[in-house]
């Protein structure tokens, strides 16, 4: 079910065998004090169907936009949750909601799962990363992660499996190098395409017995958060109007970032280096470079231009010839 908190909009699970409503201690830390209350403690627990207690942090207030307007409803925070929202049947028979399931239902588009920075896979090894999902999959919403064509033509393939889309976009992806090369991968490409399911899939345990092998397992020990702390040091280089409000603020500094590479900063250092956009130059075989006659400077010129060259050559504009002719730059 489609629900809004605090502009985020998240994939709600709605459970008919619970009266009560759940929310992740990670997604309730992220949502902002004017859509929540404070932490109750309770001393009661949780039973689930199988007559397994579950202990909770607290119970809470949280304010949620549903289709159907505004509420704030009383929600029991869980440490691990399978969703960030679980909605019981109370709140749905006290707000007169009526779910048609004839049109009711999550977006079926499948998305693109884009890398979030350069990865070098070995030869014969598998790697764990994480993958970002497009803007409209929601918080939440489960679906199927596989192969997409761009990877293939690089020689990787990942893993087929069943992911859930977490609070920061993004879907944890298994590479596998099959070749006996190294296989680099940039940013912002394309490494596989995610299906969010539908009422024609239906989910079963996976037998806990079996067993996997695999040669080499190569772990991404870096957190997927890490993504978002760069992001965070890249927006302290700013200061944001204070009259703007928190939709603005926040819509000002999604442009940044999507920009970042403009901008010389500690992760950027080369001024005018970007990879949003690149462009190659094919030349004809018998193609000769064009050149400019030379000519004699005074020493004074020669330093100057010499200095000139070697920070140019430090921003990266530019590399060192391995012709003989050239033998500085």
């Amino acid at each position: 079910m489609p629900v809004k908190v605090n502009h985020i909009s998240v994939a709600a699970l709605v459970d008919s065998g619970s009266s009560i409503n759940i929310i992740s201690k990670s997604f309730y830390d992220s949502l902002p004090d004017t859509c929540k209350t404070s932490i109750c403690s309770v001393s009661e627990k949780i039973v689930l169907a199988n007559n397994q207690s579950v202990n909770i942090v607290g119970k809470c207030t949280v304010k949620i936009q549903v289709p159907q307007g505004k509420h704030w409803i009383h929600t029991y925070i869980l440490t691990q949750s399978s969703h960030p929202l679980i909605l019981g049947t109370s709140y749905l028979i006290s707000k007169k909601i009526v779910l048609d399931f004839s049109s009711l239902s999550v977006s079926n588009k499948t998305a693109k799962v884009k890398l979030q920075k350069h990865v070098t896979v070995d030869p014969n090894s598998e790697l764990l990363i994480w993958g970002k999902v497009a803007n409209f999959i929601l918080q939440g919403q489960t679906g199927m992660c596989q192969n997409s064509s761009h990877l293939l033509k690089s020689g990787l393939l990942i893993s087929k499996a069943v992911v859930t889309v977490n609070s920061h976009k993004t879907v944890p992806i298994k590479l596998l190098n099959p070749t006996n090369d190294q296989i680099f991968i940039s940013r912002g490409d394309i490494i596989a395409s995610f299906e969010p399911f539908t009422e024609d899939y239906m989910l079963i345990n996976a037998d806990e017995k079996g067993k996997h092998f695999v040669q080499n397992v190569q772990l991404d020990k870096s957190s997927h958060t890490s993504g978002e702390e760069t992001e965070s040091k890249f927006l302290s280089n700013f200061e944001l109007p204070k009259h703007l409000s928190t939709d603005e603020q926040r819509k000002i500094s999604q442009f940044l970032i999507q920009y970042k590479d403009l901008f010389v900063t500690d992760e950027n250092p080369r001024l005018g280096y970007t990879e949003l956009v690149k462009h190659n130059i094919c030349l004809k075989p018998d193609f000769k470079p064009k050149h400019q006659q030379p000519y004699r400077l005074s020493p004074d010129k020669k330093n100057v231009l010499r200095d000139h060259l070697d920070e140019l050559l430090k921003q990266g504009y530019f590399t060192g010839s391995r012709n003989g002719r050239y033998t500085d730059y």
